[in-house]
């Protein structure tokens, strides 16, 4: 009797629907449908036949799961398997990079992506905003109408320690030779005084805790001995400085902080030694000679402010009008000037101490945008920085290069952009409202990254974070010290104009007012208000003089102190007569 084997039912085929749902796994998995569904349609049409592929490989020659049971671990079927797979999940890499790198574009030139859409850039997939920047700032003049050119003919390369691609190109765009003889040598003050011994560094350091006060008799022979090899040098400054414009080029050809060097270097350097000089009159009494250095610095100051292109840019700008500032009231109170002469001093100083308008805040902000989305493209790219020169890194090797370029190509960085460029339009209308917290962005728990992967899978979740660390990367963490940077100046230059007033009123009166208010109607026609506080700024009369004070950043009231008192303070303030540091320690 022969026994019937039971009958095994056939196995049901899947339903359509679970094929759908396999693949929805797998575009999950890679790349997040929910991000790719809103924001990416080529990539997801590209991954969800990459998913279909991966899923139901319809190979006749390719043995399947059925044909497999029952096979010994070793065998001739499972070793065609394994490397039939093999070569199908090659083939799918291979088509994956191919066309990351070459088919689908890693993101859209829109308003919302790149904010410019022309013109294009001629190296790289994205905008030129190199030549953008270029445009803007470039004042337009004749290369004999610039300050630089005559100090470029002056001192030659020396002065100006930049790199021979920079070199050649500031000579290209003044128009002169790459070979000039200097006809003058120019050394730096800092410079000078590590050449003196020991114990003479000492009182030159000593000195220079005091930059409102004239040199000491021990620090004068050695001032004396620096303006002497350096006077030509300065007087050439003053000549530039008539000019209608100090500019250099830009140079993207190495890190941003060198790129900003050449021309904001040299602006530092020259007012520096304006400066010392000025400290060097007021010691022989040649108060004249020295107001007329004080205006160099202004002058220097807001030529270089015709300039301005982003933040960093801006701030040097605020501390060489900080100094300016100092100068000019360091020579008003060793001057004998009548009441008339000192108002028509203000007068001559206002020109320069203007407050930052909407339009250059806006511009710099402009900048700074171009400058992040140049930097995300080139990462798109593999470049690492700002441009194939600039702001990063040398060029990295094409191993190194290509390897980012897979990476950011799959993360997609258009959505990053679109981010950043949503957080440079929130921070920009952040800074000119009343808000005094800047809406900050911080990175997710581990709780948030779990929900994030659950919902926008691995790629996406990537994304997501990269979106973090892009809107940090874009320099907007320095927004928050621009503006108090902004505040300052404006506080610092009403602390001045209201020195000159408290001196042309104690002219004219022999005292110094009871308050400002007095001050209304003489010297001043409106009070102004400390911009940290909105209130008038703190007015104490100290015989025989005054403290006079902004409540500073924190916008704390505490009672004038700065950050060289013990305990250190956050005010802003003007103390007349003007202490000693040993006066200020004791």
């Amino acid at each position: 009797m022969t026994v019937q084997p039971p009958e095994t039912k056939p196995k049901k085929k899947k339903k359509w629907y679970r094929h759908i749902l396999g693949a929805v796994y797998w575009l999950w998995l890679l790349g997040g449908l929910n991000t790719l569904l809103l924001q990416d349609i080529p990539l997801l049409l590209f991954l969800l036949g990459v998913g279909f592929a991966l899923i139901y490989p319809s190979l006749t020659w390719f043995p399947g799961r059925e044909e497999l049971k029952g096979e010994p671990w070793l065998s001739w079927r499972r070793l065609w398997a394994g490397l039939g797979g093999i070569v199908w999940g090659l083939f799918v890499g291979a088509a994956t990079i191919a066309l990351l790198l070459f088919v689908i574009p890693p993101f859209a030139i829109s308003p919302q992506t790149t904010y410019l859409t022309a013109p294009r850039s001629t190296e790289l997939y994205g905008i030129d905003y190199q030549s953008v920047i270029e445009q803007q700032l470039d004042p337009g003049v004749p290369p004999e109408d610039n300050g630089f050119r005559l100090l470029t003919k002056t001192f030659g390369r020396p002065f100006f320690e930049c790199t021979d691609e920079h070199w050649h190109r500031i000579c290209r765009y003044l128009e002169l030779p790459t070979e000039i003889e200097p006809v003058l040598a120019f050394t730096d003050w800092l410079e000078y005084t590590k050449t003196l011994e020991p114990e003479e560094q000492e009182i030159i350091k000593a000195d220079s805790t005091e930059p409102s006060h004239p040199f000491s008799e021990e620090a004068i022979p050695f001032v004396r001995q620096w303006l002497d090899e350096n006077d030509a040098a300065l007087d050439m400054f003053i000549t530039a400085a008539q000019k209608p414009v100090l500019y250099v080029p830009p140079m993207f050809g190495e890190s941003l902080y060198d790129t900003l060097l050449t021309t904001e270097d040299v602006c530092r350097r020259m007012t520096r030694a304006i400066q010392i000089r000025i400290r060097y009159r007021l010691s022989v009494g040649e108060i004249d000679k020295a107001w007329g250095d004080v205006l160099v610095m202004y002058r220097i100051g807001e030529l270089h402010r015709r300039s301005v292109w982003i933040v960093v840019s801006s701030l040097v700008n605020t501390a060489m009008l900080g100094a300016a500032n100092r100068s000019a009231e360091a020579v008003l109170l060793h001057s004998d000037w009548s009441a008339e002469e000192i108002r028509r001093k203000v007068e001559e100083i206002m020109l320069f101490q203007r407050p930052w308008s909407e339009e250059e805040i806006r511009m710099i902000f402009r900048n700074e945008r171009l400058m992040a989305l140049d930097s995300l493209t080139h990462m798109v790219n593999g470049t690492f920085g700002f441009n194939d020169h600039c702001c990063g890194p040398t060029t990295p090797d094409a191993q190194d290069q290509f390897n980012m370029k897979i990476m950011m190509r799959v993360v997609r960085m258009g959505t990053v952009m679109v981010k950043v460029n949503r957080r440079f339009d929130e921070v920009e209308q952040w800074y000119f409202s009343d808000d005094p917290v800047l809406p900050e962005i911080k990175l997710p728990d581990r709780y948030d990254q779990l929900k994030m992967l659950a919902w926008y899978g691995f790629i996406g979740t990537l994304r997501t974070l990269l979106d973090y660390m892009a809107s940090e990367f874009s320099s907007l963490h320095s927004i928050e010290a621009w503006q108090t940077s902004n505040k300052g100046q404006e506080a610092d230059s009403s602390l001045t104009r209201l020195v000159f007033a408290l001196e042309a009123y104690h002219r004219d009166n022999g005292s110094y007012p009871a308050a400002l208010d007095d001050l209304l109607g003489h010297d001043i026609d409106e009070i102004p208000l400390d911009p940290f506080s909105k209130e008038p700024f703190r007015y104490i009369l100290e015989e025989p003089g005054y403290l006079l004070y902004s409540v500073g950043p924190n916008g704390i009231d505490e009672d004038g102190r700065d950050r060289s008192d013990d305990p250190r303070g956050d005010d802003t303030r003007r103390r007349v007569p003007v202490p000693l540091l040993a006066e200020k320690q004791g």
